[in-house]
């Protein structure tokens, strides 16, 4: 006999899906005899190809991973800069802080959620807060570098204008403060949570 799936025969009791027979099973002389030539195995089917969608699934969540993590990154380079920098307001440095603490608090839960499996559409609704602000991250630093780049006519001067300057400083100034701080912390750890919640209890259930 082979692997797969028993196939009883007609008039005999349905097998559990996992019975093997022991080592020189024979079925009992009451039960009626099997028809000619029948398949008492049925071969189950390939697990890689159920496998499949869940690898897609998996990319693309794992795309969404690395642009989180490329957010915690933004706010550790600018962190350092307030620090280190000169007239960075207290404020600015605490929106700051207060960013970073909820982006790595939601890029936790947004690992938890990945690793348990759950489905491309509740990541999604759980990490959209950390989704916001991983988008905002990025098209700031694109503004800067776009800025920077034409303040130095695309690398023919060394240094940047004073307007260039000036614009580089007022978007530091304001993704610094409020902006990427309090509402970080709102969307993130305040909505950001409760769905987080929500995912791991239908993961829990068997319903997500």
């Amino acid at each position: 006999m082979s692997g797969g799936r028993f196939n009883a025969p007609p008039g005999w009791p349905a097998a559990p899906p996992d019975w093997r027979p022991a080592e020189g099973w024979q079925a009992p002389p009451e039960w009626p005899p099997a028809p000619p030539g029948w398949q008492f195995w049925i071969p189950e089917p390939e697990p890689a190809a159920a496998a499949a969608p869940e690898r897609r699934r998996s990319r693309y969540r794992t795309r969404w991973l690395y642009l989180y993590r490329a957010a915690i990154a933004c706010y550790l380079v600018f962190l350092a800069l307030a620090l280190t920098g000169e007239g960075v307001t207290p404020s600015n440095v605490a929106g700051l802080v207060l960013g970073l603490v909820s982006a790595a608090g939601g890029l936790t839960m947004a690992e938890v959620l990945h690793r348990r499996g759950c489905d491309d559409v509740t990541f999604d609704s759980a990490t959209q807060g950390l989704r916001v602000v991983a988008v905002a991250w990025a098209a700031l630093v694109i503004i800067m570098i776009v800025t920077v780049m034409i303040g130095t006519g695309l690398g023919t001067r060394t240094s940047a204008g004073a307007g260039a300057n000036g614009l580089v400083e007022g978007l530091f100034d304001s993704a610094a403060g409020t902006l990427f701080g309090l509402a970080a912390l709102l969307l993130v750890a305040g909505d950001g949570y409760t769905k987080f919640r929500q995912a791991l209890l239908e993961l829990r259930s068997g319903t997500s």
